[in-house]
């Protein structure tokens, strides 16, 4: 049995625990402190966020540098042929790009699509200062997290000026903003499917794409130029819902198409079996 002072003693104890857990709950992290100003908001926050931009052409005038230090212009990747998958990352990002781009691979690796064959990847850093050495150690971590061996020359590493990295995002409607305090990007995990020419087609948004979905993203961009009969009624019968960022099957759409050959079938069937009998009776 307990005594009267042992409950008083461990009831103080738990009163100053809890007391303790509320204060430090109260009083927000010294990290964070430093980035909020006197309404407690994000002002770095403000630019950072996404504008979908369906149909825009990203400038292929741009010019970049790639793993061979060699000058580029984003137009030299449009060449009709694949789909690109677009990304805005940068290689000493502490966590979000590796999530994103780590994700991304997976994902891809999992579909049916060849790198190379089906579609181009293009990471554009946005940091200016990135050497060629950071972003290829990026690049050769993220290929072997696809699961089987790819194309490795399928991924294209970009890196540029601040005036044409800016442009390239913002093209598509990516918003990103600069820290100085810690040295880092505020982004969103986003990733862009464009056309062979360059067309804004699908966003990828988080860290793990669902595998069909972003299969028929990639097939979707590059209808009009490789995409088979199969993939155009494939599209017919499925619809991209924009507040899920997935394919639904089109319920409505199917059941009036399969209603509409139903009736043509019919009176196909009515027509011919009319015509076999005037043709028995003329016999």
């Amino acid at each position: 049995m307990l005594r009267p002072f042992h409950i008083l003693n461990r009831s103080r104890f738990h009163l100053a625990g809890w007391s303790l857990l509320l204060v430090c709950l109260s009083v927000p992290p010294a990290a964070a402190q430093e980035y909020v100003d006197q309404n407690n908001r994000y002002p770095i926050l403000e630019g950072v966020g996404l504008t979908e931009k369906l149909d825009e052409m990203v400038p292929g005038d741009l010019v970049f540098r790639d793993l061979q230090d060699k000058e580029v212009k984003l137009g030299d990747y449009f060449t009709g042929e694949r789909s690109i998958v677009l990304t805005l990352n940068y290689a000493s990002c502490p966590k979000l790009c590796g999530l994103q781009l780590g994700g991304l691979a997976q994902s891809l690796g999992r579909t049916d699509l060849e790198p190379g064959e089906d579609y181009d990847l293009i990471t554009i850093s946005l940091d200016p200062n990135e050497t060629a050495e950071a972003s290829e150690a990026v690049l050769q971590g993220f290929l072997a997290r696809f699961g089987r061996e790819v194309d490795s020359s399928s991924w294209f590493s970009l890196r540029g000026t601040e005036e044409n990295i800016r442009a390239a995002a913002d093209s598509v409607g990516f918003g990103y903003a600069y820290d100085e305090k810690s040295g880092e990007y505020a982004h969103t995990a986003t990733s862009i499917v464009l056309s062979p020419e360059g067309k804004v087609c699908r966003y990828i948004h988080g860290f793990d794409p669902d595998v069909k979905t972003l299969s028929l993203m990639i097939k979707e961009a590059a209808l009009g130029q490789s995409g088979s009969a199969f993939d155009q009624v494939l599209f017919f019968c499925f619809s991209y819902d924009s507040s899920t960022g997935q394919y639904t099957l089109a319920a409505w759409r199917l059941l009036r198409t399969c209603g509409a050959l139903t009736v043509v079938f019919l009176i196909t069937g009515i027509w011919m079996l009319q015509r076999s009998r005037a043709r028995d009776e003329s016999q």
